[in-house]
């Protein structure tokens, strides 16, 4: 789970059986997310770079002035050791990743840009090898994107993108982990804002779409059939 440590984000892990818990990640950054691995051995997090000893004394000095895009810190994909909490960054520094989810290989798959300077969507999927952390691109959706997630067959992946280019994501789109055209599953079946999915036991997708004023959830195949659930009072 994630921890406030002085306002800084970490992340702590704590036996099922109870006892006190203890910090896996160290030093000055905020851990925004993180995802078991499928052997359990092993974290990925998203976080910055911990500050330097000279950004310490900068902050300890109460001096605020900074080179907005040359000196913001941004997210970094990172694994941490469950057992010995060694960590390592595994993406480029000059990168920033906005989403990871575990292969069932022991790979990821990240949202990331080389250009997170820029005001546009340049967002773009990638799998990430983690034997060498090398980067291999598999899709640019067009637009925003997000909700990342993987079968849990490791054959495809889904997010929630733009039906065409935007401004918001819509739709669910299916795309072959290993790369290809991009297939949109809810733009007839559905034909609402996807704005969240999660994976169930039997196999399906749960998704919260939005009905106007309210939500409702909908349970899509894998192939993109529906079946309607009752919309939370």
């Amino acid at each position: 789970f994630l921890s406030d440590r002085d306002q800084l984000t970490q992340v702590d892990v704590m036996p099922t059986g109870g006892c006190e818990a203890r910090a896996l990640t160290h030093g000055n950054r905020a851990v925004q997310a993180f995802a078991w691995a499928p052997d359990g051995g092993r974290i990925a997090f998203l976080a910055p770079d911990a500050r330097t000893e000279a950004e310490e004394k900068k902050a300890a000095d109460k001096d605020d002035a900074r080179v907005v895009d040359r000196d913001d810190k941004h997210a970094r994909a990172g694994i941490v050791s469950v057992d010995s909490g060694e960590a390592r960054a595994v993406t480029p520094d000059a990168w920033e990743v906005s989403e990871l989810q575990w292969t069932g290989a022991g790979g990821l798959v990240v949202s990331a840009t080389d250009t997170p300077a820029s005001d546009e969507a340049t967002n773009r999927i990638f799998a990430l090898r983690l034997a060498d952390d090398s980067l291999r691109q598999l899709a640019t959706p067009k637009g925003f994107f997000g909700d990342l997630r993987v079968a849990p067959s490791g054959g495809a992946l889904y997010y929630v993108g733009a039906r065409v280019d935007g401004p918001e994501p819509h739709d669910l789109f299916v795309l072959p982990a290993g790369g290809g055209p991009a297939r949109n599953l809810t733009a007839t079946s559905v034909d609402r804002p996807v704005e969240h999915i999660e994976w169930q036991a039997d196999g399906w997708l749960l998704a919260l779409v939005g009905q106007g004023f309210r939500n409702g959830l909908v349970a899509l195949a894998p192939d993109g059939p529906r079946r309607p659930l009752a919309s939370p009072e």
